[in-house]
């Protein structure tokens, strides 16, 4: 190696910083600030991620999501006869699954109802609550948990039974900071008693998940009907969704394909035929909404 030109090179170097002071501490400052730069953005992705996946722990990781046709198609005036043909999921359908699919732990139908349905309790009327019906199994099926009193049962679905569970900003809503547990409250002018209130979950994708109220899905059936200007396709007794949970995380891949199947075989699918219904397995699946199995 040559000594003296890297001692010379060095003093170049050395010198030419000394004669361009500004020009070095910019140089300098622009460097770090570059670099500044790159790792508050790393942490700030790094960061949203992280709230993301929390999210979408906290809305049920793990729930597998089966519906006839993709959610919003049906309002559409141009809906497919290809899709309008399709046939709507039963609890017959949930019953198969639950039946001959081991890595299925639960599932929980889903039905919302065509009326637009307003609370209201002593004058005071929810303005934008999502209302919808399901079974017992709601709690495991979507990660919710109760913040006091408890969710419907079994015998209380099997008897259409007028009771409510309601999100914070609704209880909010009619009760102010008081609890609404054991009143008696209306659902468009039907009586109903509240029985339990979720645990806040908050807001994600523009939804906000503490403006609702959870009822027993044969109730949806007996007081809101579908009515007689909805699309002639449309099924009489109203969509119903199935939502499922696998038996432990590892094995929500699992569930998903064997729910695909008892499906495919409950809707006599030949094996060169598409499924004639979308799936989505929580908020990882390859796509939003999926068709292939």
């Amino acid at each position: 190696m040559n000594w003296f030109l890297l001692r010379e090179t060095m003093a170049m170097g050395a010198r030419a910083l000394v004669a361009n002071r500004l020009r070095s501490v910019l140089a300098l400052l622009g460097i770090v600030i570059g670099v500044g730069t790159v790792i508050g953005m790393v942490a700030l992705i790094n960061g949203f991620q992280r709230s993301f996946q929390q999210s979408i722990q906290a809305f049920g990781n793990n729930t597998i999501y089966i519906r006839r046709i993709r959610p919003g198609i049906q309002f559409s005036d141009d809906v497919p006869d290809s899709l309008k043909q399709r046939k709507a999921f039963t609890m017959d359908d949930a019953a198969a699954i639950l039946a001959t699919s081991p890595a299925v732990r639960a599932i929980a139908p889903f039905k919302w109802s065509w009326t637009d349905i307003k609370l209201s309790y002593r004058g005071k009327t929810t303005r934008r609550t999502f209302c919808y019906g399901t079974n017992e199994n709601y709690l495991t099926t979507h990660g919710y948990d109760l913040a006091h009193g408890r969710f419907f049962t079994e015998e209380e679905v099997l008897r259409h039974a007028n009771v409510a569970v309601l999100g914070k900003d609704t209880r909010e809503t009619l009760f102010g900071g008081g609890s609404g547990l054991g009143r008696r409250i209306h659902l468009n002018g039907i009586p109903f008693t509240v029985i339990g209130e979720f645990e806040p979950k908050g807001k994600m994708l523009g939804n906000n998940f503490d403006e609702v109220a959870a009822i027993p899905y044969t109730t949806i059936d007996k007081y809101f009907p579908v009515p007689q200007e909805a699309p002639p396709w449309f099924p009489k007794r109203g969509e119903l969704f199935l939502d499922a949970i696998a038996a432990s995380p590892e094995q929500s891949e699992v569930a998903q394909q064997q729910i695909i199947e008892v499906l495919r075989i409950r809707r006599h699918l030949p094996s060169n035929k598409p499924n004639n219904f979308v799936w989505r397995w929580s908020l990882r699946s390859r796509s939003w909404w999926e068709e292939s199995g």
